[in-house]
């Protein structure tokens, strides 16, 4: 695809906000936003947090496999995750280093 990705992150503080934009030479083809506020890790923060939303783990998991499902209806091969590499390794371009923002 040939896009632009935009990024506006805000250091992340009390609060922490992410927005996401991609364009293409016809416009805006994706607007995405997330703001959150700091809450302590502790064992209260994560039991509230599943009793607030206590079957969003079974929904994302259903959901994987509904796609699945409907792929290998329509025939689309599996194909398995290749080999990893002996070493792992990042190539970073001098030109592309700051191309995104």
């Amino acid at each position: 695809m040939a896009a632009t990705y935009h990024f506006s992150v805000t250091p992340p503080g009390e609060s922490v906000a992410i927005v996401i934009r991609e364009d293409d030479s016809e416009g805006t083809l994706l607007h995405a936003s997330f703001a959150g506020k700091r809450v302590e890790l502790s064992d209260r923060s994560l039991l509230a947090a599943f009793l607030r939303h206590p079957l969003l783990a079974l929904k994302v998991i259903g959901g994987i496999h509904w796609e699945a499902l409907k792929l290998w209806r329509k025939g689309i091969a599996y194909h398995g995750r290749p080999a990893l590499p002996a070493r792992a390794v990042t190539i970073v371009s001098p030109e592309g280093a700051n191309s995104w923002k």
